[in-house]
């Protein structure tokens, strides 16, 4: 894992390719012991941000899902229950992609 800030605050976890050429990224937006990410990667790559957010007493506030894939969604198994946002077509997405009744519940739509 790679960590860049970017910004006062804002933080790029960066991960390299496991089974395909493209790597994966996390980021964390931090307003002080609290952080909102923006994407979640797979579990493996969650599990490592969620630790090293909570080696500074960061806890994860929020999760926002840019797009509905597997390497943007699948980490947040690995993060605490906290609220998910993603766009407005979140649930025909999460049913393509398999995901169950509960887990689509987690979702809140952003408004277009």
């Amino acid at each position: 894992m790679i960590k860049k800030e970017l910004s006062a605050g804002i933080i790029l976890y960066m991960f390299p390719p496991t089974t395909s050429k493209f790597g994966f990224n996390i980021v964390a937006v931090i307003d002080g012991d609290k952080a909102v990410l923006i994407d979640a990667a797979y579990e493996n790559q969650a599990q490592q941000v969620l630790e090293d957010l909570a080696a500074s007493g960061i806890t994860i506030d929020k999760i926002i899902i840019s797009h509905f894939h597997a390497d943007h969604l699948f980490g947040i198994n690995a993060l605490p229950d906290v609220p998910i946002y993603g766009g407005s077509r979140y649930e025909e997405t999460l049913v393509f992609e398999k995901s169950t009744a509960e887990e689509v519940k987690k979702y809140t739509a952003c408004k277009n």
